[in-house]
């Protein structure tokens, strides 16, 4: 089955410590600054690094099983679904990669994949729901960093 892929690259007013406790060291309270949710905790004894996972809410009463697959330290940070209610999806993972520039701003890029179980014209659908979803959780981060 094919992959989907979504990119996006933002720049954002912060220190890459303060979004990197945000994203990874905060992964299991991501319901504390995402719209998006209802609530969040951690599934799993270790709280960071590689294994680590999580079980979030959504707001729709949904659910999504998400575990760490790449940590490095203040870098970058890959998790998948393992587990959802979503019903079209089959397999998806964001990669966060994370640089420092000059003037207090941080490079992101944000590259999603995903498979669906079900292909055709609902796929055409899928995707703007997953780019959007992408840009309200960056929008969250920064939010968060600022607070």
């Amino acid at each position: 089955m094919k992959f989907y892929t979504i990119k996006k690259e933002i720049e954002m007013v912060g220190d890459v410590l303060d979004l990197w406790r945000v994203l990874a060291l905060n992964f299991g309270h991501i319901a504390d600054y995402s719209k998006g949710l209802r609530e969040s905790t951690y599934t799993s004894e270790q709280k960071i690094g590689i294994g680590t996972s999580r079980h979030c809410v959504m707001i729709n009463g949904g659910f999504m099983k998400e575990e760490i697959i790449e940590w490095e330290d203040a870098k970058s940070l890959a998790f998948q679904i393992v587990d959802s209610s979503l019903p079209l999806q089959q397999e998806c993972s964001l990669l966060f990669t994370i640089q420092s520039t000059n003037d207090n701003l941080i490079h992101i890029i944000v590259q999603g994949k995903y498979r669906l179980r079900y292909l055709g014209f609902l796929s055409l659908l899928i995707y703007p729901i997953m780019t959007q979803m992408i840009n309200q959780y960056l929008e969250d981060m920064q939010n968060a960093i600022a607070a």
